[in-house]
């Protein structure tokens, strides 16, 4: 029988990456809280990238307008919402009316 257990970012041994320090295991959703702005970005995200590709995406692409930084690293560093949203609008070409 499998049970789920919720993990928290304690539960892992810290992984120093070629991305700089990861959590082993441990998603982003279960690294801290989510915001209601970040909500509205992971929202976001999920109407302009493939399904369920938004999670990936903002766990393995750079963005240059991030200094160097995916989404997933620009939010655990606590870079404001809507400067992550406005960095992917860039990086995706987006329309002006989804900015």
């Amino acid at each position: 029988m499998v049970r789920a257990i919720a993990h928290t970012v304690r539960d892992f041994p810290l992984i120093v990456g070629v991305r700089g320090p990861l959590v082993a295991g441990a998603s982003v959703e279960a690294s801290y809280p989510v915001t209601v702005r970040e909500a509205e970005l992971w929202s976001r995200l999920g109407e302009v990238l493939p399904e369920g590709y938004s999670r990936v995406w903002a766990d393995q692409v750079v963005l240059a307008d991030l200094s160097g930084l995916t989404v997933a690293e620009a939010l655990m560093a606590g870079t404001p919402c809507k400067t992550i949203w406005r960095a992917v609008w860039r990086h995706l070409e987006l329309p002006l009316t989804m900015r």
